[in-house]
């Protein structure tokens, strides 16, 4: 079911309940969080601001929760525009001591940045297996019309010397 642009466009961060109760599959809840993300730069340029410190607080100001900070990675839309965002606009300063709340979500940040990086080399080597493998389907297929031909092509020889008849294959 394919859901209008206008209708994908007024569903906001606060509307969580509406955005489940619609039932979108995954192509079009990662338009709604793109156009989030979207609202959210073009509000922090009006304002003159700049994002936050960490992904979980830019999650948390564009998504509405802090648990979203998956599709900052995950979602191709944001991802290819998140650190051109970050260079054209700029970050706030970190303060110079870190919590240990802080480093936990450096960390966070890091693992959520390199579990994509492993999602998509999994999909990749996935593909290339599933291509293999109809490749090895073909060639066993192949051998095994060769055998079979080598089998034909010495029973007919075996026949020739036992009768001395040809049999044309």
């Amino acid at each position: 079911m394919a859901t209008d642009e206008k209708t994908l466009k007024s569903i906001k961060p606060k509307d969580r309940k509406r955005l489940e109760e619609l039932g979108l599959p995954p192509n079009e809840i990662g338009l709604v969080y793109s156009n989030w993300y979207e609202s959210y730069v073009a509000s922090l340029e009006q304002e003159g601001r700049r994002f936050p410190a960490t992904a979980t607080e830019v999650a948390y100001e564009a998504f509405g929760r802090e648990k979203d900070r998956q599709h900052l990675y995950k979602n191709k839309l944001i991802s290819s525009r998140l650190a051109d965002d970050y260079e054209r606009i700029g970050r706030e300063a970190r303060s110079r001591k870190k919590t240990r709340e802080a480093s936990l979500e450096e960390r966070t940040d890091q693992f959520d940045s390199q579990n994509s990086d492993l999602q998509v080399k999994i999909d990749q080597l996935m593909e290339e297996r599933s291509h293999l493998g109809k490749q090895i389907e073909f060639l066993e297929k192949e051998l095994e019309g060769a055998r079979l031909l080598r089998w034909e092509e010495r029973a007919a020889i075996d026949h020739l010397f036992g009768t001395g008849r040809r049999v044309l294959l």
